[in-house]
């Protein structure tokens, strides 16, 4: 062979060396690659499915600790925050102590646990003063809140879904927080 076909030879091997092995097709249903209503974090196959509920309008998260938001329609337009802690984030116990010391007032807040999908959700709603614990005013509200593991290990770490905002908001939208967290 002469030197001009070797080096065509070499070129292609080096081509197809720097192409690597074909990829595999793209599952069906596997989850998408960027967070959002529809899909998951990719490393977190099993994820839960976050879906709009009704007068719910999704938009950017304002910072990275935030997994997805959701602003609700109604007086004060309330952001529902859904966080995603990988690595845990201090206990079911201490975040609802924490949630429950964000509301004072005499209502002592209606909390249940319930395990759909294989998962175990704890939540809790508590009207009174709401702080925002940045050290903000306490307004006049209700506070909407849960706590979303999967013993299963459906994916890593817990999800933490919450919500403040006036009484007659959160009042209209509390079935909606309910189905949000059912059809997780």
């Amino acid at each position: 062979m002469d030197n001009s076909l070797h080096f065509c030879c070499l070129a292609l091997i080096l081509v197809f060396a720097a192409c690597g092995s074909p990829s595999e097709p793209e599952e069906q249903g596997a989850p998408s690659s960027s967070p959002g209503a529809t899909g998951g974090a990719p490393e977190a196959l099993g994820a839960p499915r976050f879906v709009a509920q009704p007068g719910w309008t999704e938009q950017k998260p304002e910072s990275a600790m935030r997994y997805l938001e959701f602003v609700l329609e109604g007086e004060g337009s309330p952001v529902l925050v859904v966080s995603h802690w990988p690595n845990g984030v201090g206990g079911l116990d201490a975040n609802m102590d924490r949630w429950r010391g964000s509301v004072t007032g005499s209502d002592p807040g209606v909390g249940k646990t319930t395990f759909p999908n294989d998962l175990r959700i704890d939540s809790l709603r508590k009207v009174g003063q709401v702080t925002d614990g940045m050290g903000g005013p306490a307004s006049e509200g209700a506070l909407m809140v849960a706590y979303v593991e999967s013993p299963a290990g459906r994916f890593p770490g817990v999800y933490t879904v919450k919500v403040m905002g006036p009484t007659a908001t959160l009042d209209a939208h509390a079935e909606r927080f309910e189905a949000f967290l059912a059809g997780l």
